[in-house]
């Protein structure tokens, strides 16, 4: 299991089953309690895991990579309507990218963030319901500095904004950072910042007015635990 969200009746995980190195099959699951859990139908799972699950007034929608689990090469997703069943959505936009975290916007849009399949391009994509999906534009905060790996590792709604968090990796440590949008199609990074210098974050969450992101710290030679905290703009 890999992700997990409230519903109106419980919780629903989603995950993936098979080997470490090779194809894995989707899975979803449901729960009442959080004890007992039941898994949930999915059309075609194959060669897919599910990585998140937004949940909006429309229902729910989980963001899937594709291929093998060492190596993804694309993404698609899986939406059901409010109490009804799944469906599985192979979009051309997703399709050209790792779709790794989504959200839902007030309105019930969606936003999804992850990066290309070889990591020089982080990426954003937008759909109205889940059922059709739209690539924000290649852009220079987007992309490394000096044309190496970058990648969004999750997304949240702050305010009338969406904030993004990521990194990108230098020539032997990695750099943690953050963008923000109002659209989700333009991203501005932030600037170089020293409490996130070979750090990757890797989730963050609205807490009142603030937000607060989790991931690790000391790549590529050490992985420790470390949470960062920052007024919401």
């Amino acid at each position: 299991m890999t992700s997990v969200v409230p519903v109106a009746d419980g919780f629903l995980a989603g995950g993936s089953a098979g080997p470490e190195i090779g194809e894995r099959d989707a899975r979803l699951w449901h729960s009442g309690d959080g004890i007992t859990w039941r898994p949930v139908e999915l059309p075609r799972p194959d060669a897919a895991e599910i990585r998140d699950i937004a949940v909006s007034s429309r229902g729910w929608v989980a963001v899937a990579t594709t291929g093998p689990a060492h190596r993804p090469t694309a993404s698609v997703a899986w939406r059901s309507a409010a109490g009804g069943a799944a469906e599985r959505v192979d979009d051309e936009a997703l399709a050209r990218g790792l779709a790794v975290s989504v959200a839902a916007r007030p309105d019930g849009s969606l936003v999804a963030v992850g990066s290309d399949p070889d990591e020089r391009l982080a990426m954003a994509w937008l759909s109205v319901d889940g059922s059709a999906w739209t690539s924000a534009p290649d852009e220079a905060s987007r992309r490394h500095p000096n044309g190496g790996k970058i990648r969004m590792t999750d997304v949240v709604v702050s305010g009338d904004e969406l904030v993004a968090i990521g990194n990108w990796v230098g020539l032997q440590f990695g750099q943690g950072t953050s963008w923000r949008s109002r659209d989700g199609l333009e991203w501005d990074r932030a600037p170089v910042q020293p409490s996130l210098a070979q750090a990757e974050p890797a989730a963050v969450v609205g807490v009142g007015g603030d937000l607060v992101a989790v991931g690790t710290f000391g790549a590529p030679d050490n992985y420790l635990p470390r949470a960062w905290r920052t007024s919401a703009p």
